[in-house]
């Protein structure tokens, strides 16, 4: 009797093999599952199957075991020893899943992930906003395996930038500076409450990235950009004034105007010091 037990257990123990990973556990799929439950009735579960369901969070709990793994190796010179929230996977899913964006952000991955006959450039991964911190629960976004490896190869070649942010009710320009362009992504997110990351950009740094919506302007580009030459760039909103964050460490600002501009100059001199000037219009372009 205890040979035909040992057996079926094997046999259940390759059928769960096949659906998952090498060493994934009885104790993951019954978590999982119990997981998959409580979201089958609520909105976003409601074009899923039970199986995908179970698999979307079971990709889920594969993400958070790594992520935990990654700062604790010294390989990973990109994760180890970075603040963390997190020592037990179980814990990190149940915190995360009640992100109700970030839930909303996995699930249209997994999606595309399916749609994509399970490519593994689009499966769902945890990543970071911001590379300089580990795995914090505000620091957590859903992030297709293509996008997030991309990413972390262009945190390692990361170019210093300076930004530039508005927004239609503050009327106020800020300047940022900063070592990389996720470092700068994070503060501004920080300043205004937003929760962008890099790929809410289009672009590349040396040419300039920018994002405007409704009532923010952003503006990034790379310092060795601004070395080169100065740089006009176009706002879309109206500014009077122009302050640099505590980021910079040496600006040159422009006075306050009247009539406020939606352009504005950047430079950076070879001692580091960043120049604003607005770039004013004429009365008859301002009047149309």
């Amino acid at each position: 009797m205890k040979k035909a037990s040992k057996r079926r257990y094997s046999e259940r123990k390759q059928e769960l093999i096949k659906k998952r990973v090498v060493n994934w556990s009885f104790r993951e799929e019954k978590f999982c599952s119990g997981i998959a439950e409580e979201l089958r009735s609520g909105e976003l579960g409601k074009d899923l199957s039970n199986d995908e369901l179970v698999e979307m969070i079971a990709l889920l709990l594969m993400s958070c075991k790594n992520s935990i793994v990654r700062v604790n190796d010294k390989r990973k010179k990109t994760y180890y020893q970075k603040p963390r929230q997190f020592t037990d996977k179980y814990v990190m899913l149940s915190e995360i899943i009640h992100k109700k964006r970030f839930l909303k952000d996995w699930v249209q991955q997994f999606k595309k992930y399916k749609e994509h006959d399970m490519n593994l450039e689009h499966r769902p991964t945890l990543g970071r906003i911001d590379s300089d911190k580990g795995y914090l629960l505000n620091n957590i976004e859903a992030q297709a395996y293509g996008e997030n490896t991309a990413q972390m190869m262009i945190e390692r070649r990361s170019q210093p930038c300076v930004a530039l942010v508005a927004s239609r009710s503050g009327e106020t320009g800020i300047v940022i500076e900063s070592p990389s362009a996720a470092n700068c992504i994070a503060r501004i997110n920080e300043l205004m409450g937003l929760g962008l990351s890099r790929s809410s950009f289009k672009g590349n740094l040396s040419e300039g990235i920018s994002r405007l919506d409704g009532n923010d302007s952003i503006s990034i580009i790379s310092r060795d950009r601004l070395l080169a030459e100065p740089v006009v760039i176009d706002m879309g909103v109206t500014m009077h004034n122009v302050v640099d964050d505590v980021s910079v460490r040496l600006a040159v600002l422009p006075e306050i105007s009247e009539y406020g501009c939606q352009k504005v100059r950047l430079q950076l001199d070879d001692l580091g010091i960043v120049y604003a000037d607005f770039v004013e219009e004429d009365t008859a372009t301002r009047n149309q």
